[in-house]
């Protein structure tokens, strides 16, 4: 089952609607939400604080019946739940050496496995110390033993990932958050039982809090608050319940009393980010600030009858691609990134001439869009970009059209060079028959362009500016010493399917500017709205090296057609790089976001399970290329310059592509189809 998961386990949080007092109608509620989570496949349920009571009761709680009426209905409900496979979460007030406290009850299959009380409460209830030793309750014969203390983190003992603890009302919200000290712990599910009021601005505010925590800890949160059903007698209490993953919100409710919402977490990303933080730690301040030793694990084989399927979260296609609204600032400052760097680079050198080979394609649009921006930046003419247009054997008219149309629009200079008569003049120095369109014929057009383009930045005392990206980088695809080699290389830190979204945000903003123009200025207007449909046509292009002689005037080699669709290649790069996943895991995200979630599924599993063998042969064979490739900025968090990634020439992918061996051989034929 675990591995079947791949690390993924569904959480949950509800309101449960109640009656203050009502501690049997309460509690009943409370076991029909248990058993809907259990049909649900839900391995772990959080509740509010004091859900078994209510939490408005005032000094009700302190009294007899109702603390005795708590303890027979939380043993009630551990016998109602024999043989749950749900952990789930029981808030109650408690008497317990001569001190009221507000406690967590955790339960699972018929156990009570530990009592957790609140390490700081607004509801006049003991506070319980903080480190200190764990004591033990006695409840009944039936529950011996069980473990007392604010500091407990419950572990399943299968799956060491799994680790949860109870954190209750507004002690989340101390300075130093007793989060972050679990989560520095080993805590990576923070449960929180919340007694939040609906009040102006609270929901905004606790989103934003909980974000900015679990991305600073490292942790899933669960946080599930007091239902409005509590008294109204001051407020409304505002079943605000959240589910978050390392700052991302996943699952929200308002509101809503009796509703589960759910969602899976991802533990093993969770527990290889811990790794890497570490990674990056001094390691003496790591031991002296940890404090290992002050959290109690309490180990339950709580996973063990949990298989979750297909998951309910949605698995993002284009990984590199930002949300919408948080797009166009993204962009622009990705954009100044490049820019800067460029500049960086230019001064260094006493520079202010750029030249690129300008295809039609996208890569080299792009790379010319941030030339453009450049020379904005510097105050200098945009004749200072050389456009250089080197048509060979593979050329169509209309990369051919959009070079030249480009290079124009932004006022480049622009020359025309072809490389036909150049080529066929090597082959014949080398004795190479120009009929035969193999390696040969593909890369002597790639170094020649390189070796003219190498010699007119001497020529002209200009920068060469490299184009490919990164996604070529990683697959290799890209001619050694020949298109892969530049004086800088802007575009390499650049995945392609980020490279065709940024010059469509591009094109999008001139054709702004060009409507906005079309009101003052019709000259004005003209020059954008040319732009604007130049860059519309680049976007057109399929994308081709175009080295191969063309088929009836059209574009005869499509790289996505020999070496499989970029959207799957990023997707694999993303989480072979980001989180150093396993082909089988790598496998089954890319099921989930592209057939699982989807009407009708965008590739099959046989073509996932292609493509992802062509992307790990070549990722590995194909090191060499990185190994020596020019200078370029990363812009996110992924780059294969050498202090983003190291990883010998020589290694081999045998271990991985056996794994994606023993993945085919375990499917039904009949699926591969």
């Amino acid at each position: 089952m675990i591995e079947n998961n791949f690390g993924f386990v569904r959480l949950a949080v509800a309101s449960p609607s109640l009656i203050l007092g009502q501690t049997k109608k309460n509690a009943q509620t409370i076991l029909s939400l248990v058993r809907e989570a259990e049909s649900k496949k839900i391995a772990t349920l959080v509740f509010p604080h004091l859900s078994l009571t209510g939490l408005s009761l005032g000094d009700l709680l302190f009294q007899d019946s109702l603390l005795d009426a708590s303890r027979e209905m939380l043993l009630w409900i551990a016998k109602e739940t024999l043989g749950c496979p749900v952990l789930f979460s029981l808030g109650l007030p408690f008497f317990f050496e001569n001190r009221f406290y507000s406690v967590q009850a955790w339960l699972h299959s018929g156990t009570i496995l530990a009592l957790i009380p609140s390490s700081a409460d607004s509801h006049f209830f003991r506070s319980s110390n903080r480190l200190s030793p764990t004591k033990k309750v006695f409840l009944s014969e039936d529950h011996p033993a069980i473990p007392f203390s604010p500091d407990i983190i419950i572990q399943d003992s299968a799956l060491p990932f799994f680790t949860l603890t109870s954190i209750t009302a507004d002690a989340i919200y101390a300075p130093f958050s007793p989060a972050l000290l679990a989560s520095k712990n080993g805590a990576r599910i923070i449960a929180h039982h919340a007694s939040d009021k609906s009040l102006v601005g609270k929901r905004t505010e606790k989103e934003l809090f909980f974000k900015v925590l679990s991305k600073q800890g490292n942790f899933a949160c669960l946080s599930a608050a007091a239902p409005p059903s509590e008294s109204t007698s001051e407020f409304v209490y505002s079943a605000h319940n959240l589910i978050l993953e390392r700052g991302r919100l996943l699952r929200e409710s308002f509101l809503e009393e009796n509703k589960i919402i759910s969602c899976e977490i991802d533990l093993d990303l969770l527990a290889r980010e811990e790794a890497r933080k570490k990674r990056l730690e001094n390691s003496a301040f790591h031991f002296a600030e940890e404090g290992q030793d002050s959290y109690e694990i309490i180990r339950h084989p709580i996973l063990k009858d949990v298989s979750i399927g297909i998951l309910n979260r949605r698995i993002k296609k284009d990984v590199f691609i930002p949300e919408l609204v948080d797009k166009k600032a993204r962009y622009e400052a990705l954009f100044q990134t490049q820019v800067l760097a460029l500049v960086k680079r230019l001064q260094h050198i006493s520079c202010n001439k750029m030249i690129l080979g300008l295809s039609g394609g996208l890569d080299s649009c792009l790379a010319f869009i941030v030339a453009v921006k450049t020379c904005r930046y510097l105050g200098l003419d945009t004749k200072n970009i050389l456009a250089i247009s080197m048509p060979g054997f593979g050329t169509t008219s209309k990369t051919k059209t959009n070079a030249e149309k480009l290079a124009f629009a932004y006022g480049a200079s622009f020359l025309e060079i072809s490389i036909e008569k150049a080529v066929r003049q090597h082959f014949l120095d080398i004795g190479h028959d120009s009929t035969v369109e193999n390696v040969v014929f593909e890369n002597a057009q790639a170094r020649e362009r390189t070796q003219i383009l190498m010699d007119l930045a001497n020529k002209e005392s200009a920068l060469l500016l490299g184009t490919g990206n990164m996604s070529e980088l990683a697959l290799g695809w890209t001619t050694y010493n020949g298109d892969h080699m530049s004086m800088y290389a802007l575009n390499s830190g650049i995945p392609k399917t980020l490279v065709k979204d940024l010059v469509q945000f591009e094109a999008d903003e001139i054709l702004k500017i060009a409507k906005t123009a079309e009101k003052e200025d019709d000259a004005e207007a003209k020059k954008y709205m040319e732009r604007a449909q130049v860059l519309a046509a680049v976007l057109d292009t399929p994308i081709s090296p175009e080295l191969l002689s063309p088929v009836s005037g059209a574009i005869a080699q499509k790289t996505e057609s020999l070496i499989g669709p970029y959207i799957l290649h990023d997707f694999f790069m993303y989480y072979l790089l980001r989180f150093g996943f396993s082909p089988k895991k790598i496998f089954f995200l890319a099921e989930q976001a592209f057939i699982f979630q989807e009407k009708e599924a965008l590739f099959s599993k046989k073509e996932i399970l292609s493509w992802l063998r062509v992307f790990y042969n070549r990722f590995f064979s194909q090191q060499f290329k990185r190994s020596c490739a020019p200078d370029y900025v990363s812009i996110g968090s992924l780059a294969f310059s050498s202090s983003s990634w190291s990883m010998p020439s020589d290694a081999v992918a045998d271990i991985w592509l056996a794994e994606l061996e023993d993945l085919e051989k375990s499917f039904d034929k009949d699926l591969l189809k």
